[in-house]
This record gives C-alpha cells, sequence and structure tokens, in this order.
C-alpha cells in the first residue's frame, strides 16, 4: 500500500473543526479526553498494570523504547478500545508531535506498524498541528512555524514541505476561519 495522503489531512482537518478547536497550539492530550474508547497513561501509570515497578524498564523492554505506543483491543462484540501509553519526560515540543501521531493512527484505524501507516500518522500529526491552510499563510521559515505552531525545529520543516494532500478551497476556508486570529496575523 501507499500512505493516503489525502485522507490523513481531511481527518485531521475534521478532528480540528468536529470539536470547535480554534487556537494553537492544539493540544493532543486535550483531544484524547474526547475519544471514548481510548485509555491514556504515562509509562509510570501503566507500567504497574504490566506488572512492572519500573516505568524505565517498560518503556525499554515492553514499549522497545518508544516515546508512545497505542494498543488496539478487539473484543468479541466487535467493540474496539484502544490504549495510548507514552513517555511524559523529554522534549515536551517532541511529545506533542509524538501524542498526535498515535491520535492518527487511531483515527485512521491503523492496525500494524506498516511504513505507510506511520507516514500517514506522521502525516496526520503534522496537518493536525500546524494545518497546510494555516501554514500557508506565513513565510517558509522553519523557526518561525515552529515559534508559532509550538513545534520541534523537524516538526515544522515537516509542515512546511508542499501538502502531499489535494487542496480542498472549501475546507481551507473552514480551517482559516476557525483560526481567523491566527490567519489574520500571518
Amino acid at each position: 500500500m501507499i500512505p493516503d495522503y489525502d485522507r490523513a489531512a481531511r481527518l485531521a482537518y475534521k478532528t480540528l473543526l468536529s470539536l470547535h478547536i480554534d487556537a494553537l497550539p492544539v493540544d493532543p492530550l486535550m483531544i484524547f479526553s474526547f475519544c471514548k474508547n481510548t485509555v491514556v497513561r504515562t509509562y509510570e501509570e501503566a507500567a504497574p498494570y504490566f506488572g512492572i515497578s519500573d516505568a524505565d524498564h517498560f518503556k525499554w523492554y515492553v514499549a522497545d523504547n518508544k516515546d508512545a505506543l497505542t494498543v488496539r483491543h478487539e473484543y468479541e462484540d466487535g467493540t474496539i478500545r484502544y490504549e495510548m501509553i507514552y513517555d511524559s519526560h523529554g522534549n515536551p515540543l517532541r511529545r506533542r508531535f509524538t501524542l498526535a501521531h498515535e491520535l492518527g493512527h487511531i483515527v485512521l484505524k491503523h492496525r500494524t506498524e506498516e511504513w505507510w501507516e506511520e507516514k500517514e500518522a506522521d502525516y496526520y500529526a503534522a496537518q493536525l498541528l500546524a494545518p497546510h491552510p494555516l501554514t500557508s499563510l506565513y513565510p517558509s521559515d522553519p523557526v518561525q512555524i515552529a515559534d508559532r505552531f509550538r513545534l520541534s525545529r523537524q516538526a515544522s520543516e515537516m509542515a512546511l514541505l508542499p501538502p502531499s494532500h489535494i487542496p480542498d478551497p472549501e475546507i481551507y476556508g473552514l480551517i482559516r476561519k476557525a483560526f481567523h486570529v491566527y490567519a489574520m496575523t500571518a
């Protein structure tokens, strides 16, 4: 399969619009609070559920030293629940992108860790935290984008790449209207 960047962008924009998010920086943890089928825990909170007392041990040996992971549980009655576990330490800008990436896996209904799913989740995260309808209004300066959208330098560079999705004038207009304060100051 190949990444469906158009779908990832549309769902990121739909997430922002459906939750009436209109302020920067976008907070993925707040978005997770609306996910009724998802439990969010830090490594410190999750380790005891796995019978492990040390969160660092949990991160290194159970989570394969990932900044976050999402576990999908599918039950016999068809119910799907997610458990998202993340490292609450380290760079807060990187953590925001990581949380948005994991949210992308859930929203995009990914089931594996195929390379194309990782690319889609990255693109979802970039469009959720720094939507192209807004970044396109600013100079293509990674430092300015990083500062405006509270991103790491690496994430701001990803946000500034030419869109990998088909720009939709209607949804671009809705995003710019929702974030009108930021669109006016561009």
